[in-house]
């Protein structure tokens, strides 16, 4: 039994096994502080693109904003230049009776011919 710790006091002390152990704790060390750097630089870039993300989504709902108000104004011009061209036919056909009645049997004179070909 004394000669196992004569032989783990000798290994213990032995300039190899020191070499050894510094070089594994070095090792150990530099991949730690490689690990650290890797693992700042990933949260950093995950930092940046969901700053970049979240200023995507705030344009985007922006423009979508605009455009939405943009397509409402337009269907309220739109709406209103039909209910105008509506009440000018409407005053051309209290106007002018027979001409409408005359354009519109032509109409369908037309329309019934073009038919008729088929």
């Amino acid at each position: 039994m004394f000669s196992t710790d004569v032989k783990e006091s000798n290994a213990s002390n032995s300039p190899v096994t020191e070499k050894s152990s510094a070089a594994a704790h070095r090792a150990i060390d530099t991949a730690a502080e490689k690990a650290s750097e890797a693992e700042s630089n990933i949260r950093e870039k995950a930092s940046n693109a969901k700053d970049k993300l979240q200023d995507a989504e705030a344009s985007l709902r922006e423009k979508a904003e605009d455009s939405k108000d943009y397509l409402l104004e337009k269907k309220d011009e739109i709406k209103a230049q039909l209910h105008d061209s509506c009440d000018k036919v409407k005053g051309l056909i209290k106007d002018h009776p027979l001409a409408t009645v005359g354009i519109a049997f032509v109409a369908g004179l037309f329309v019934t011919s073009c038919l008729r070909r088929r």
